[in-house]
């Protein structure tokens, strides 16, 4: 079988290049090239992304078409037999419920038991509705005044002219709370297809520079402002306090944006 991880690795190696500089220039995740290099396909976000990884990197590596070729063929033939298992191990566990729960010579008269029991319950559920009715009514009617106490009218105080408009002046009546402005900046990018190039620069200080894939998301929180740096800004969704403000350009654009507290200015 071909070996995949250790030609990539031999030929990285072979031309001193680090994992480092590899991750700078093809913009593919360090974890990404160490999980081809050693054949651990599980960290990789799925068939289509590790082919595509698989091509970038060889390529930068300098393989020709042909080896490349054969690369993500014996990719494609270690991938498959793993999706092959795990579709046949779910058909196993549809068909197996049905097996068990089957109770062979479960007596038919059990019915008429249950619909029973349940017309007995819901006829003491209207009975006890009923008793506790008639008890609130007769409860209510027979309530007795505390002797001495003299039934008079609701009092309702007299309001006294130009109270309102002084208390008004001087400043008196409750304010209607207005809204506050949050006293930072929050911001999440969602990658919703594809990858994207991004850095991300916090209060004047890089926070984030890399590749995000599609799945992945990252949260930022700056107390002045937040400058974002995208490569591909058609497949990233931005989110500020919660709230999507969409995508802002369109596929292969590059985008330079800065979110303040006060105001959003493009640079």
């Amino acid at each position: 079988m071909f070996e995949i991880g250790a030609t990539l690795r031999t030929a990285r190696e072979e031309k001193n290049i680090s994992l480092v500089e590899a991750e700078e220039t093809t913009k593919i995740k360090r974890d990404y090239l160490e999980a081809l290099e050693t054949e651990d396909y599980e960290e990789l976000p799925g068939q289509v992304y590790a082919l595509g990884f698989l091509k970038t990197y060889a390529r930068y590596l300098g393989f020709d078409t042909e080896q490349i070729t054969e690369m993500c063929e014996a990719l494609k033939n270690t991938l498959e037999p793993t999706k092959t298992v795990e579709k046949v191990k779910n058909n196993k566990d549809k068909i197996e419920p049905k097996v068990r729960n089957y109770r062979p010579g479960r007596p038919l008269f059990q019915m008429p038991r249950i619909r029973f029991s349940l017309i007995a319950l819901i006829a003491l559920l209207i009975i006890v509705s009923v008793a506790f009715g008639l008890w609130k009514s007769q409860g209510a009617g027979d309530l007795d005044l505390v002797p001495g106490e003299k039934v008079t009218g609701e009092e309702h105080p007299v309001p006294i002219p130009g109270d309102s408009l002084n208390g008004a002046e001087n400043g008196s009546l409750a304010a209607t709370p207005s809204e506050t402005k949050s006293e930072e900046i929050n911001l999440e990018l969602f990658v919703r297809k594809d990858r994207c190039w991004m850095r991300i620069v916090i209060d004047g200080r890089e926070s984030f520079n890399g590749t995000l894939v599609a799945g992945e998301q990252r949260k930022f929180t700056g107390q002045e402002s937040i400058y974002i740096h995208l490569g591909n800004a058609g497949c990233v969704e931005v989110f500020q306090d919660g709230q999507s403000l969409g995508y802002l350009g369109d596929w292969g654009k590059v985008i330079r944006k800065t979110f303040t507290l006060n105001e959003q200015s493009n640079t």
